[in-house]
């Protein structure tokens, strides 16, 4: 389905893009209330991304899953299969490769990934550096979805990294619903921290114009009705 209505955004998006490609690497927040189209422009994001030859890295966050120290993160290194390429992780020290063990058990024999450290600084530090190593192989974009319910670790992660971004082509973008920020005093904080810092970019969406609405609903249900009956429908809508 084509992106409809996204002029604006999409533009941002490339000249983020650009931006990332010429060696300044940033945040980019996207925010808008529950089902306005943040996590369609993600996808447009990746797309963009992956056609100017970028690796992604993609996960999504979960109300349920709050408890999962790191979660997000975790996910977008498993699905990408970094965790997986030795050569990717013999570029580690060894030190370092035991602090990653703690949140991937499978980088060692499971006997020094017991718990994560009370002093987080050592994961933050193994974290950056292994996503300056995938970037340093290849332009890097971290798409993290529904950020708005990742766990308290996780955002502090994405003060650290924005702060830090360790390889300057790596572009990290994140969507967040307005309406869940009441309830998310950290991230509230974070993102007006980052952003006052100039480390974050920050795009609000707000809804569809009723043409662009119209044009969504008959390129829906083009192949299901009437034409006649999606005009009626796509004005009902």
């Amino acid at each position: 389905m084509p992106l409809l209505g996204r002029q604006d955004e999409t533009a941002r998006l490339r000249a983020w893009l650009e931006e990332a490609d010429a060696g300044r690497g940033r945040v980019i927040a996207v925010v808008g209330e529950a089902g306005i189209g943040k996590s369609r422009l993600l996808d447009e994001l990746a797309v963009l991304a992956t056609a100017r030859g970028r690796r992604i890295l993609s996960a999504r966050s979960y109300e349920t899953e709050r408890v999962l120290a790191f979660g997000p993160w975790v996910d977008a290194f498993r699905a990408a299969g970094v965790i997986d390429d030795p050569e990717i992780l013999v570029e580690l020290p060894l030190v370092l490769r035991r602090d990653l063990a703690r949140l991937f058990p499978e980088l060692e024999d499971g006997q020094r990934a017991a718990a994560l450290r009370t002093n987080p600084l050592a994961i933050f530090t193994a974290l950056a550096r292994l996503i300056a190593v995938v970037g340093a192989r290849r332009p890097l974009t971290i798409v993290l979805d529904d950020f708005h319910w990742a766990d308290e670790m996780s955002v502090r992660l994405l003060a650290f990294l924005a702060r830090r971004l360790s390889g300057p082509a790596t572009l990290l973008a994140i969507s967040v619903r307005a309406e869940e920020l009441v309830d998310a005093p950290l991230l509230r904080r974070t993102l007006d921290e980052l952003s006052s810092e100039a480390h974050l970019a920050w795009t609000e969406i707000g809804p569809l114009s009723r043409a662009d609405t119209l044009r969504l609903v008959q390129q829906v249900a083009a192949s299901a009705v009437s034409p006649e009956a999606g005009e009626r429908f796509a004005a009902q809508i």
